[in-house]
């Protein structure tokens, strides 16, 4: 959301490293902050506390080699569930957890779209 302070919470996240996956996407709304402007702010967080080169790689997926950390940029919410499911199903770990953050907005989608999908494993 455009009034929240974005580029804290973007450097919060890479300097706490405890992420394997980031999927950015829209959410919607008339306080909507553009999914580029918070792929700018990652990469800011990368140059500031990581050292390192902020790669793009098609329209799906940021990916830099830091802490082994892979950013993706979703299209939709629709998509960033998917690619939240493929990384949580091809990790399969005991402690793999998968976190939503952003707005109630996010939620809400997010929510109704898996009650959607009800029959899909996730």
């Amino acid at each position: 959301v455009a009034d929240k302070d974005v580029s804290h919470i973007c450097d919060e996240i890479i300097k706490s490293n405890i992420f394997d996956v980031i999927i950015i996407t829209p959410v919607g709304g008339k306080r909507e902050l553009d999914t580029g402007i918070i792929k700018g702010y990652f990469q800011e967080a990368v140059r500031k506390y990581c050292n390192n080169t902020f790669l793009v790689y098609g329209e799906e997926k940021i990916n830099y080699d830091i802490y082994g950390m892979t950013i993706y940029e979703a299209r939709t919410v629709d998509v960033a569930i998917d690619i939240a499911k493929k990384h949580a199903l091809d990790m399969k770990k005991d402690d793999n957890y998968v976190f939503c953050t952003g707005s109630l907005y996010l939620v809400g989608d997010i929510l109704r779209i898996l009650k959607e999908k009800k029959n899909d494993q996730f």
